[in-house]
């Protein structure tokens, strides 16, 4: 009994909740944000804060299709990462607080979706 649940548990898909973990943090770093600079929040500040609505979409998505669901959840945090970047460097480390366990996770989903792939495993939420 106890063998048939470890091999359910590797079985199944972890990508959603990676996802889902990207967005609570996004949540919280927008609803910080807002508490803090209300008034002089700007359009990338607005971004930001209802990003987690996209990677809560993401997660939805990522129990039928892991892989592309986890790699556009990257790509768009990538993409988040080079604009910064192209302010100021420096904002870049800002918030790495934040931005590290999001890129873990980030790194983690994708790693999951395609190791699921590989073991047949993809579709088991």
């Amino acid at each position: 009994m106890g063998n048939e649940r470890d091999v359910a548990l590797k079985k199944r898909n972890h990508v959603p909740v990676a996802l889902a973990g990207v967005a609570a943090i996004q949540a919280i770093v927008g609803g910080l944000g807002w508490a803090t600079y209300g008034p002089l929040f700007g359009p990338l500040d607005w971004a930001i804060t209802l990003s987690f609505l996209v990677y809560v979409g993401l997660s939805v998505w990522s129990r039928w299709q892991p892989i592309a669901a986890s790699c556009t959840g990257s790509l768009i945090y990538a993409v988040f990462l080079g604009y910064q970047a192209t302010l100021s460097i420096a904002l870049v480390f800002t918030g790495l607080l934040f931005k590290g366990p999001i890129v873990l996770l980030l790194t983690a989903a994708v790693t999951m979706a395609i190791k699921n792939r590989s073991t047949g495993s993809a579709r088991t939420a």
